[in-house]
């Protein structure tokens, strides 16, 4: 038979693996957060006693990643079916520009502004990242413009300089005295520039307080698009704007702040009614070079440019010259180039008087 087994007395059941089994059963959230963590630091020195896989922590289990504060965040998205997905979807931001990432239809949108197909060169490093950081850099480091789809700040820029070069030409047109000296200091301080590009003259113009109210409010919007358009290419390399080199609209505008009739090519009165014009010479032989309508004490005066002729009230109508075309084209408001045209007009030939027949 054999000998009863003896129970063991509760000094001797307090074993040291005893207590080591009752230490691994109680809850200590402080030791189950170091042994993950030490978990984590073991899965970047490929150590394999690691109790959790290292993919554990990357993107593609964990499935999303916010920002601390929340506010932005990258998500794996379930495969829907359809052909054109990007895998995920997303929210982040770069300074203040938000950039909203779409799975269907891989789409990205710029702060509302632009809209644009994309791709994600080697999608698998973003699911191998593991922590939000990570994916938002391997995210735009990988990011590739496909097609643009919508582009509104481009546009809305586009629309401003023409806006601002017209406003230019408008003030040039009917510019006074203080108007015509500003406009040639201008162009003094842009003339110092090796190269002008319209975030220069834009900034000129408004730190200068020079020209009219009417064009430092145009220049201020546009300056604020050229900047816009500016930081969105330095922030997000991939959305590619060519570098601009044929300014010759602008350097065209930038001619008339010389003020003179052979740069701004009209000249206006200061109610819109009366205009002299400077015309392109074609290849007729029979051409003035200028055309215009003017109010005298005699009446109204219709310069033609083709037939060199004028015509008064429709009562005298005359072949005439230009004797110094050279003064007129030099002339800087509408009130000079008016008094050298009639100055240097000479007639050639009455066509009709009706007064003399009278």
């Amino acid at each position: 038979m054999e000998p009863m087994s003896v129970r063991p007395s509760k000094r001797e059941y307090d074993t040291p693996a005893k207590d080591q089994l009752n230490d691994q059963l109680t809850f200590n959230p402080n030791r189950n957060r170091q042994n993950n963590l030490q978990t984590h630091e073991d899965s970047f020195d490929g150590s394999m006693d690691c109790r959790l896989h290292p993919s554990t922590f990357t993107l593609r289990y964990v499935r999303e990643f916010r920002s601390p504060d929340g506010e932005e965040y990258i998500r794996k998205d379930y495969s829907t079916g359809q052909a054109n997905e990007l895998g995920f979807s997303a929210c982040v931001s770069i300074e203040s520009m938000k950039i909203t990432f779409i799975n269907e239809g891989c789409q990205m949108l710029v702060d509302d502004d632009l809209k644009a197909e994309i791709m994600i060169a080697k999608p698998e490093l973003l699911d191998q990242t593991r922590n939000f950081e990570q994916a938002k850099k391997v995210l735009l480091d990988r990011l590739r413009v496909e097609k643009v789809l919508s582009d509104g700040l481009l546009v809305s820029r586009n629309q401003l300089r023409t806006e601002f070069r017209g406003t230019l030409k408008n003030i040039v047109s009917k510019a006074n005295c203080q108007l015509v000296t500003d406009c040639i200091n201008l162009k003094k301080i842009l003339q110092k520039y090796s190269q002008i590009d319209y975030q220069i003259v834009c900034k000129t113009v408004i730190d200068k307080q020079i020209c009219s109210v009417e064009l430092r409010e145009i220049a201020t919007k546009l300056y604020d698009a050229e900047c816009g358009v500016k930081k969105r290419t330095e922030l997000l390399p991939p959305i590619i704007i060519t570098p601009e080199t044929d300014f010759s609209e602008l350097n065209t505008a930038l001619k008339w702040l010389d003020c003179t009739l052979q740069h701004v090519g009209e000249f206006r009165s200061s109610d819109g009614k009366e205009y002299i014009r400077k015309n392109q010479i074609s290849r007729k032989p029979n051409e003035l070079g200028f055309s215009a309508c003017l109010s005298s004490e005699s009446g109204k005066i219709t310069i033609i440019n083709e037939g060199c002729q004028m015509s008064m009230d429709d009562d005298l109508k005359a072949e005439i010259m230009i004797e110094k075309p050279e003064l007129l084209d030099e002339t800087r408001s509408f009130e000079q180039a008016k008094k050298a045209l009639l100055d240097q007009i000479r007639f050639e030939k009455v066509l009709l008087d009706r007064v003399l027949e009278k």
